[in-house]
């Protein structure tokens, strides 16, 4: 009231108390909600390795199949063709062949003709995943899995915003399966230091849940929920892009990202920008599309920066449906190109270019 200063004789200490006590109850609300987040945190990671362990229970009571008809066949045939064979194991998951272990002699290791020999009686084409030493002295164990017939390629490129010395954006292109690989693209929002290390924590985190084997939807919330926790403001424009080689196909997931593009043979689609940035809200939800792809069809995705050079989006997209290379290194150099001609060479902010072609091998 105003008339403390005059009745109160310690008016001074009295606030400075009032302000200290405020600033400790501020502070206990800070480390409460920080406890309460990571008590959440936690149980959501223990909630996706109870489902890991659940899917592999599952997989434990999964029936054995075994097929000793096709087993000795395929030991008839090597042994024909001069391939001592003593033992053939094929694993089969739900009905669908997963594998094939042969244990072959040393010398007689001759992985095109095991391969072609295996793939005729199978019906099935089959390719050599990798050959160790067996236990058996003398032999060796290969394993043969069914063949992918697509890969994917990558190109990437970018530029500093002027006058900074590290980019905010970071990318992440890696191998989850034998058919399937994912490529990311982070924004730390600003530019410089902080911003990098955001973007780097939030890619490092998405890769190692990825790798444990936890679903998408878990990752992001674990990942928003870490981003979340840091005293700072930390946001982060996420795309991820995960391909399927078996299918031939492909899930784009945006969360505060620009637009990207899908440049097909005959045209380029926009794919469209996502939601909220990784950090500012509790629940994420992600802009989750799916593409039917053909071989040679590329993925585009961008930063802000890019989007914000261009301006124009539709003569960005009628650039890169008139490019004519296939190579996509050659296709984000262009991109960045027209972006950089566009600022006269001094870039307002971080920009960055990853593109993923899809090809069918040979």
């Amino acid at each position: 009231p105003a008339n403390l200063g005059d009745n109160c004789l310690k008016s001074t200490l009295f606030v400075q108390t009032i302000n200290a006590i405020a600033n400790e109850y501020q502070n206990f609300c800070v480390t409460k909600n920080s406890v309460d987040s990571s008590r959440m945190m936690i149980a959501n990671e223990l909630f996706g390795v109870s489902k890991i362990l659940k899917s592999l229970s599952c997989m434990a009571n999964t029936k054995i199949v075994f097929n000793i008809e096709k087993e000795e066949m395929i030991k008839e045939e090597l042994l024909l063709n001069q391939i001592l064979c003593s033992e053939v194991l094929l694993n089969f998951s739900e009905q669908e062949l997963c594998d094939t272990t042969l244990i072959v002699k040393n010398k007689d290791v001759n992985p095109p003709l095991i391969s072609k020999i295996v793939s005729k009686i199978l019906g099935k084409q089959m390719e050599l995943k990798n050959v160790e030493d067996s236990s058996k002295s003398g032999f060796s164990a290969l394993t043969l899995i069914p063949k992918v017939f697509f890969d994917v390629v990558f190109g990437c490129c970018g530029a500093l915003k002027n006058g900074s010395s590290t980019s905010g954006d970071n990318h992440l292109v890696f191998r989850i399966c034998e058919d399937k690989v994912m490529m990311a693209l982070c924004d730390g929002m600003g530019s410089g230091k902080n911003a990098s290390k955001v973007s780097d924590l939030a890619l490092e985190l998405i890769e190692k849940f990825y790798k444990a084997g936890f679903d998408t939807n878990l990752i992001l919330e674990n990942v928003n929920a870490i981003l979340s926790l840091r005293d700072e403001e930390n946001f982060g424009a996420l795309d991820v892009c995960v391909f399927d080689l078996k299918l031939c196909a492909c899930d784009v997931l945006k969360l505060g990202a620009p637009v990207g593009f899908l440049k097909q043979k005959q045209e380029t689609k926009i794919i469209q920008a996502g939601s909220l940035p990784l950090g500012i809200l509790k629940d994420v939800n992600p802009n989750l599309k799916s593409f039917a792809l053909n071989d040679g069809d590329m993925i585009i995705l961008v930063t802000d920066g890019v989007v914000d050079a261009i301006g124009n989006l539709d003569y960005l997209k009628t650039a890169i449906n008139n490019f004519k290379s296939k190579n996509p290194q050659q296709l984000a150099d262009m991109i960045l190109k027209i972006c950089l001609e566009k600022c006269n060479n001094k870039a307002p902010d971080d920009m960055t270019v990853l593109v993923g072609k899809i090809w069918q091998k040979i």
